[in-house]
């Protein structure tokens, strides 16, 4: 869903690049109110492992494919705030050395999956949780905000191409529905599998026991995801699913696939996850070097950003219902 230079005209992607900066710096206000230095290994570590699996395409029908999105899953385990400001920190790695997506779509991906995804993911997990917080009530919450969120996202992104003159409205809207639905089936399973293995044997890593975890604890946890994440990035995603994303095939699908731009010179370094030289293992290379660029960013994201003076061990925020 990574939209490319090229597909957006001007006053779409400023309208975008507005938006997004207004809805991250309200997430930076609420973050920067309430934060704890505590939160920022984990924003790091959760940011690098949302990197690292949307390396690892799975195969849907057609001869297309999809990954996770993964804002729902770290709205629903670390709050809205946080999982916008990892999302961010993804996107941008993304954006700037994988090319993956480009410099002048980035306000417009940012709306879609730092701001769309995870809001709709978490307002409609927390809706239903609030009447059914039962464990398999948290299990449809969360796959039904998900999958929400995945569509929703995808609509947003048909209605910036719509509005830019790439396509028209009502074609690119089912297009975009209908194979990001099914997509979004996926990511509704992975966020399912994801939540219920860190409630069950991590849960010291979600937002309502940070303050209360031992730090060791905490830190032995986000250094085994964080090894977890390297291994999909180095061992898993060579082996993803070659066919083109939802995005990429209905541009192919559309004739509209040539509107796509080389990009800023800079962001080729790593061009589709490739590196000059390292050919037979360009994939690995590069998913390693993007997991820890990203744990890094996060990290320096999160710190820069931290209120100076908490009065109070804080989460960034806290969420409406336990999750243990």
């Amino acid at each position: 869903m990574h939209i490319p230079d090229g597909f957006l005209d001007l006053k779409t992607s400023l309208i975008c690049g507005a938006i997004s900066t207004a809805g991250i710096g309200l997430a930076v206000k609420n973050y920067r109110m309430n934060s704890h230095p505590r939160m920022i290994p984990i924003m790091g570590v959760g940011a690098a492992f949302i990197f690292a699996a949307q390396m690892v395409n799975f195969p849907i029908i057609g001869a297309t494919s999809g990954h996770l999105v993964g804002g729902a899953l770290a709205a629903v385990l670390f709050g809205p705030t946080s999982a916008i400001l990892m999302m961010t920190a993804v996107l941008v790695v993304q954006c700037l050395l994988f090319a993956d997506g480009g410099i002048t779509a980035l306000g417009a991906n940012l709306f879609n999956m730092a701001l769309v995804s995870p809001l709709i993911g978490y307002f409609v997990f927390t809706g239903i949780i609030r009447f059914w917080p039962s464990d398999i009530g948290k299990t449809i919450s969360l796959f039904l905000g998900a999958w929400l969120g995945t569509l929703s996202a995808a609509i947003s992104c048909a209605g910036q191409l719509a509005f830019s003159g790439t396509g028209l409205w009502t074609p690119l809207l089912l297009a975009m529905a209908g194979i990001h639905a099914i997509i979004g089936i996926g990511e509704a399973f992975i966020s399912v599998l994801i939540f219920n293995a860190v409630v069950k044997f991590r849960p010291e890593l979600a937002i309502h026991s940070v303050e209360k975890s031992a730090s060791l604890k905490t830190g032995m946890a986000l250094s085994l995801v964080f090894v977890v994440a390297l291994g999909f990035a180095i061992f898993v995603s060579p082996f993803a699913c070659s066919c083109p994303d939802g995005l990429e095939k209905i541009a192919q699908t559309m004739n509209f696939e040539g509107k796509a731009l080389k990009g800023a010179i800079f962001t080729q370094l790593f061009k589709d996850y490739q590196i000059h030289g390292f050919e037979s293992h360009s994939i690995s290379l590069a998913g390693g070097i993007g997991t820890t660029v990203t744990l890094i960013f996060a990290c320096f994201f999160s710190w820069l950003f931290l209120a100076k003076t908490p009065s109070s061990p804080k989460t960034s925020e806290k969420l409406p219902i336990d999750l243990s």
